[in-house]
């Protein structure tokens, strides 16, 4: 065997290198076990569609939700929202309303005039009981005798009247915040206009008046008030006061409460139709005066 001859063949094989096999046959052969490769375009195709799913399903689910909240808020405006059978119940419990406020002012308004009424036959029977008594103001005292009493009274009346004294039924004194009042009860009552009327005249240092209870001393303590300031407006209007009423031009004015009336009717608007001189301002006065309240003498 010669240095250049070949190497022996190993069962007719050439020896020979190991092949290498190539990327192709471990693809196919399934060797090649690191995962699989996917193309950037088909990676933003999935993304997109996977987007496109997501963004669906979202849609669907606001659209269903906001229309279930449209759908209950719509459901709860309108479970308040009065039906046409409730307006006419509503209109029909709003005309018996208005009936029965007419009916109660009525009766109101008869009450008004029933009390009125009432008020006026107490004040007669008040009257009645008290026209024969005269109240002296400024009087001695005569210290719980009541026989010297009646014999200065005696004297009091016969000067006044310029004869013989009336017949005094009951005579007695008391004390209120003013000072001494003497209360008189005459045996005939028919003498004491002339008793009142001439006391005036002689400017005695006495004050004698009719016995009144205190709402009528009050109301003909405003109707003097009224009578001054009228004859400061109206010198030459006729007027005089009988017991708590105002006669002007035979029109008798009256108190009732804090108002003046005529005839049932606004006896600011008679005075400026009969005299035309409106006393408003004078009522107004009168009323608000702190003397013109009623005392507790």
């Amino acid at each position: 065997m010669s240095g250049g001859e070949d190497l022996p063949r190993v069962c007719g094989v050439e020896k020979s290198s190991p092949a290498i096999p190539s990327k192709r046959a471990r693809e196919s052969d399934g060797s090649d076990t690191s995962p699989p490769q996917i193309s950037s375009k088909k990676k933003q195709m999935l993304s997109r569609e996977e987007e496109d799913r997501l963004c669906s399903r979202l849609s669907r689910d606001l659209t269903a939700s906001l229309s279930q909240s449209l759908s209950n808020m719509l459901s709860e405006k309108l479970r308040n929202v009065a039906k046409k059978e409730d307006i006419n119940h509503l209109s029909n419990v709003i005309s018996e309303m208005k009936e029965s406020e007419k009916e109660v002012r009525l009766d109101v308004e008869a009450l008004k005039l029933e009390n009125i009424n009432i008020k006026r036959h107490l004040d007669v029977l008040e009257r009645r009981s008290r026209q024969d008594k005269l109240v002296v103001r400024g009087f001695v005292d005569a210290k719980g005798d009541v026989r010297r009493l009646k014999a200065d009274l005696d004297e009091l009346l016969s000067g006044i009247l310029g004869g013989d004294p009336p017949l005094i039924k009951q005579a007695y004194q008391g004390r209120a915040g003013t000072g001494i009042l003497t209360f008189v009860q005459l045996c005939d009552e028919s003498v004491i206009p002339n008793i009142l009327q001439n006391a005036k005249k002689k400017n005695t240092a006495v004050t004698i008046s009719r016995d009144m209870a205190l709402e009528a001393r009050t109301r003909c303590n405003r109707m003097l008030r009224l009578r001054y300031e009228i004859r400061k407006l109206a010198p030459n209007a006729v007027m005089k006061i009988a017991y708590d009423q105002l006669i002007v031009k035979d029109k008798k004015f009256e108190w009732v409460g804090d108002k003046l009336v005529s005839g049932g009717r606004d006896g600011v608007e008679v005075v400026k139709q009969l005299i035309g001189v409106d006393v408003s301002a004078i009522l107004e006065a009168i009323v608000s005066y702190r003397s013109a309240q009623p005392r507790t003498d």
